[in-house]
C-alpha cells in the first residue's frame, strides 16, 4: 500500500514539475504550438502511467491540486492563472485519469454502471466546453458615450482591455448612464482640542432634540437648486469646462461667447483650483456653496449714490470681477477685484479672482452644450443653552471651551451602474451583475468614469462552449441523481 502511494506521489509530482519546466521552456510560443506540445505531453503521459491514471485516488490528488490553484487564483483575484499552459495541461490530466477510470471499468449495464458512466463523461462535457470557451470565447470593450454610435470594438484578451480595434456586426448606441447611490445622512462631529489643532472624537447620528456634549440638534433645512453647467465635447469624450490645472502647461485654447478673463481661485488647506470664468456658469465650492460669475468690469468704478458698478471704457486698469454666491442660507453679491480686491472667506475656502493666468489658454472642444444639475445645500440647526447654532457642512465650526462641532457629510456610496443601450432596433438595460442577452452576445456593465456621467463602459462577451457547458451540467446533475438511486437501492 505504501509504496503504491509512493510511486502515485512520485508520478504526479513529476508530471506537475515537468509541466512547469514546460511552460518556461514555451513561453513566447504561438497558442496552436502550446497546444500541440500539451496534447504530446498528455499522451505520452498516459501511455507511461495508466495503471496510476487509472486509479480513483490519482484523480483525486489532482482535482486537490487544481481545487487548491483554483482557490488561491480567487482569493486573491489572479484569473489569469486559468488561461496559463500548465493549468491547461493539468487540467487535461484530470480528464485523462477520469478517461482511464472509465475505461478500467468493466461495462455491466446496470444502475450502478451507467450512473458511474453519466456522472464521469459529465465532468468531460463541462471540460471540452470550458476548453472551447478557453480558445473559442471573444471578448470586446465598447468606450460608449451618450447619444453615439459605435461599429467597432476594441479587442479583450484575458483580463486587460488592447488597443486592437474589431468590428461588431450590430451598431451599439449608448441612449442613457445613470448612477445610482446610497442614501448619505449628514452627522454632527465632535472635535477636541490638542495645543493649537482639533481631533475628532466622534461622530453621532442626528436626532431631533438629542443633545451631544450639550449641543441639541433640531432639524435640517435642505434647499435644491437647478442650474445649468456648460460642457464640452473633445477627443476624450464629454467633460465639464472651467478647470484648470497649473501643471498644463501645454498651448490650449478656450472659447466660448460669455467668458471673462483671468481665473477664479478657490483655495483650501489641503487644495488649490482655478476655473475660468463664464457668465452664469457655476463654480461649487466644497459642499455648501456656489459660486456664480456674473459680469465683468475691464475698468471697476463704483457710483456711490446710484450704489451701482459699471465700467470706465475697455482698459484693463482696474478690472474687476462680480460673482453672485449661493449658500444654504440664501443668495448674496459681492466683487472680487483682481489688483485690490481681498479673497472672500466661504467656510474652510478662499475665493480669489486673479487676472495672471501663468501664461496658460485653456481647451477648446469641438462643440459646447449644458446640462442641468441639481445642487443641494444643507443646514443644520443646533440649540446650545438657549441660543441657536447654524452650522454648514465645511462651514465653519461651532467653538466651545476645548470642543468644536462640525455638521459632516459622509460620502455617498455607489449603488449601482446602469446602462440603456440600442443594438439595431432592441433597446435593453445593462446593469451591473445584470447582464443582457442579444443574439448570442451578452452585454455586461463593465466601468464608468466619475467625472463624465455621460460615458459607459461595456464588456461584449460570446462563449461557443456554452451550450457545451449547459448539457455537461445537466448530465452531471443525472449522474447525481443516478448514484443516489443506485446507492439507496443497494442499501435497501
Amino acid at each position: 500500500m505504501f509504496v503504491k502511494s509512493l510511486k502515485r506521489t512520485l508520478f504526479i509530482g513529476g508530471f506537475v514539475l515537468i509541466d512547469l519546466l514546460l511552460e518556461t521552456f514555451l513561453k513566447g510560443t504561438p497558442q496552436p504550438l502550446k497546444t500541440i506540445a500539451g496534447i504530446v505531453f498528455l499522451v505520452i503521459t498516459f501511455f507511461l502511467g495508466r495503471r496510476i491514471l487509472s486509479e480513483y485516488q490519482t484523480a483525486g490528488i489532482i482535482f486537490s491540486i487544481l481545487a487548491v490553484v483554483v482557490a488561491y487564483s480567487t482569493f486573491l483575484h489572479r484569473t489569469d492563472l486559468y488561461f496559463t499552459f500548465w493549468f491547461n495541461v493539468l487540467f487535461g490530466l484530470l480528464l485523462v485519469s477520469i478517461l482511464a477510470c472509465v475505461f478500467a471499468l468493466k461495462p455491466k449495464f446496470d444502475l450502478g454502471y451507467i450512473s458511474f458512466l453519466t456522472l464521469h463523461l459529465s465532468i468531460i462535457v463541462v471540460a471540452a466546453g470550458f476548453l472551447i470557451n478557453a480558445y473559442g470565447m471573444k471578448k470586446c470593450y465598447f468606450p460608449l458615450i451618450k447619444g453615439k454610435t459605435m461599429k467597432e470594438c476594441l479587442v479583450m484578451g484575458n483580463t486587460e482591455v488592447t488597443e486592437k480595434k474589431t468590428g461588431f456586426p450590430y451598431p451599439v448606441t449608448l441612449i442613457d448612464f445613470k448612477v445610482a447611490y446610497y442614501e448619505s445622512e449628514p452627522v454632527i462631529g465632535v472635535f477636541l482640542r490638542t495645543g493649537k489643532k482639533y481631533k475628532l472624537i466622534k461622530t453621532f447620528p442626528l436626532k431631533k432634540n438629542k443633545s451631544v456634549f450639550g449641543l441639541k440638534f433640531k432639524r435640517l433645512e435642505i434647499k435644491k437648486v437647478k442650474l445649468p453647467v456648460l460642457w464640452g465635447e473633445g477627443r476624450e469624450g464629454r467633460f465639464p469646462l472651467g478647470k484648470v490645472f497649473l501643471e498644463q502647461n501645454s498651448a490650449w485654447t478656450f472659447s466660448t461667447g460669455d467668458q471673462f478673463p483671468g481665473l477664479v481661485g478657490v483655495s483650501s488647506e489641503k487644495t488649490r483650483e482655478f476655473y475660468v470664468p463664464i457668465k452664469e456658469q457655476p463654480i461649487v465650492v466644497g459642499k455648501s456653496f456656489v459660486v456664480i460669475p456674473v459680469e465683468f468690469y475691464p475698468n471697476f468704478k463704483y457710483d456711490i449714490v446710484e450704489k451701482r458698478a459699471f465700467s470706465e471704457g475697455n482698459d484693463l486698469k482696474n478690472p474687476a470681477l462680480k460673482l453672485r454666491i449661493l449658500t444654504p442660507g440664501g443668495e448674496k453679491q459681492t466683487y472680487i477685484f483682481a489688483s485690490s480686491g481681498k479673497p472672500i472667506h466661504l467656510g474652510g475656502y478662499l475665493i480669489s479672482y486673479t487676472m495672471d493666468t501663468g501664461g496658460l489658454s485653456f481647451i477648446a472642444p469641438y462643440k459646447t452644450f449644458t446640462r442641468n444639475v441639481v445642487f443641494s445645500f444643507i443646514k443644520g440647526i443646533f440649540e446650545i443653552d438657549g441660543e441657536e447654532v447654524v452650522l454648514l457642512p465645511e462651514g465653519e465650526p461651532y467653538f466651545r471651551g476645548k470642543f468644536a462641532y462640525r455638521l459632516l457629510l459622509v460620502p455617498p456610496q455607489e449603488r449601482e451602474y446602469t446602462s440603456i443601450l440600442k443594438v439595431e432596433d432592441t433597446t435593453f438595460t445593462v446593469r451591473v451583475n445584470h447582464p443582457f442577452r442579444y443574439k448570442g452576445y451578452v452585454f455586461y456593465q463593465n466601468n464608468y468614469n466619475p467625472s463624465n456621467p455621460d460615458f459607459s463602459g461595456i464588456m461584449v462577451v460570446r462563449e461557443p462552449g456554452e451550450n457545451v457547458l449547459y448539457f455537461g451540467f445537466i448530465l452531471m446533475a443525472l449522474g447525481a441523481l443516478l448514484t443516489v438511486a443506485y446507492r439507496r437501492k443497494k442499501w435497501n
